[in-house]
């Protein structure tokens, strides 16, 4: 049986302090508060400051979302069920 890629993200948008808009390539888009899922300690700790949190990025192909300077990242498929679930 042929498993189903994960949809990729195709953009991400900062809203408001740890919130994104993150948009996924089969049309889903809604918003996330990472304040739920960061602890803000060890690598997650730089992005309690949010003119670092803004600069997040969309790995190419759009299976990660990351941040360059401290290596934390969140793959599409975990973060698909985050923001659906939120």
């Amino acid at each position: 049986m042929k498993q189903e890629r994960p949809a990729e993200i195709i953009n991400v948008q900062h809203i408001r302090y740890h919130i994104l808009q993150i948009t996924f390539s089969d049309g889903y888009s809604n918003e996330y508060d990472f304040a739920k899922i960061f602890q803000f300690r060890g690598i997650a700790e730089t992005l309690k400051n949010i003119d670092y949190f803004k600069k997040v990025k969309i790995s190419t192909g759009g299976d990660v979302l990351f941040w360059e300077k401290n290596g934390y990242d969140v793959c599409a498929e975990n973060l698909r069920y985050f923001v659906k679930n939120n």
